[in-house]
């Protein structure tokens, strides 16, 4: 049976360090937001500015290219390296399933080799060295979701921004595309709905395996782990579709993914949010490339629009404001100090040279029981 691991189609991609992603934004918070949602390279835009979008709404589309696939025709023509002479099509040509790529006879034109493609696509490489073919299927359409349900604001070559009221959630990590449905809160593995189809399903339980096959077999559009164990992380082949290489987007899983902490226990005060939007609509974003190559930060959007419940205290406020200073609460989330919640104390004029030669903005932050260190503000996110 195929493992989960492989379902998510993990990939040896070197590892990213796991604070490689924005900072200075809220762990939780509520109220006008504005996103950016970036149009493909060559793309366009399918709404205009005052329109009223959802957030599953098409927004932009565009092509999307494929990977290549990679055909040995040194090895299945019996030949060492230079296979380019044996093909049968040039390179850059369009080519049928099934059509033959390369012919080889020999013993007199006895004995005859041919090599097929594997699928329809354009055969774009041919080494001369190595006789290793790169076969690259046909562009694939990319559609690009609003994400926040509000009004467009503006539409340009390389984005359409939205503004919108929503409650937010910073993810620590996430895998898969912008994906809209209904929020769904589960407090423990017996008490997961059992229709999920096309749902966002939050769990306030640290998730295991038979967690994520129950949600991947009922077809949830989206797994918002509330928290995941580290140990937990390469069991569920989640290390390889979180962390990809920089650029690079990790492939795409069955679901779209969200860890909002890797600590034994959930963020205080997110469950408690979560469990009273239970049933609004939402979005969740997984990993997704911006148009000049960074990353967009992956979180968990909740429309509020009228009759929004409060939250439990959290404050009405959108993230324009959000700053570093002394008195700023913050939650460590890389390091040593990873998921304490304290206070800045100080925060270094200049760059400061860490032991790793490393010169680094730092904070110095003070903890419960009168813990006070010295930590890389990369390494903080701000608190509501």
């Amino acid at each position: 049976m195929t493992s989960l691991a492989q379902q998510l189609d993990s990939t040896d991609s070197a590892a990213l360090p796991r604070a490689d992603y924005p900072r200075r934004r809220p762990f939780m918070t509520r109220g006008g937001l504005r996103r950016a949602r970036p149009i493909p390279t060559g793309g366009e835009a399918l709404v205009r500015v005052g329109d009223h979008v959802e957030s599953g709404a098409r927004v932009a589309r565009g092509a999307r290219e494929m990977r290549a696939t990679v055909i040995d025709l040194a090895a299945s023509l019996g030949v060492d390296g230079d296979a380019a002479r044996y093909l049968t099509r040039a390179v850059g040509d369009e080519v049928a399933q099934g059509e033959a790529l390369a012919e080889r006879r020999a013993l007199g034109g006895l004995q005859r080799r041919a090599v097929r493609a594997p699928f329809s696509g354009r055969l774009a490489h041919v080494s001369e060295h190595t006789g290793l073919a790169y076969l690259v299927p046909p562009s694939a359409e990319q559609t690009v979701l609003a994400h926040l349900t509000g009004r467009v604001v503006a539409v340009d070559e390389r984005a359409v921004t939205i503004e919108g009221s929503a409650f937010a959630v910073t993810a620590r990590a996430g895998a898969g595309p912008a994906v809209a449905g209904v929020l769904m809160v589960a407090e423990a593995l017996e008490r997961l709905p059992r229709d999920v189809a096309g749902a966002i399903v939050a769990c306030g339980f640290p998730v295991n395996e038979a967690t994520v096959r129950a949600l991947l077999d009922g077809g949830a559009a989206a797994i918002v782990a509330a928290t995941v164990e580290e140990e937990t992380l390469e069991r569920l082949g989640w290390d390889d579709a979180f962390w990809a290489r920089a650029g690079t987007p990790p492939p795409a899983p069955p679901a779209t993914l969200l860890a909002l902490s890797f600590s034994a226990a959930p963020p205080a005060g997110v469950w408690e949010a979560l469990r009273a939007l239970a049933g609004r609509p939402a979005s969740a974003l997984g990993w997704e490339l911006t148009p000049d190559g960074g990353r967009i930060t992956p979180e968990l959007l909740v429309a509020l629009g009228e009759n929004a419940p409060s939250l439990y205290g959290l404050p009405e406020g959108g993230e324009a404001d959000v700053e570093l200073r002394p008195g700023t609460r913050v939650r460590a989330i890389a390091g040593r100090a990873i998921g304490l919640v304290g206070e800045v104390i100080a925060l270094s004029p200049g760059p400061f040279r860490l032991r790793s030669e490393i010169g680094t903005e730092v904070a110095d932050v003070s903890f419960p029981y009168g813990v006070r260190l010295r930590l890389p503000v990369t390494h903080l996110q701000v608190m509501p």
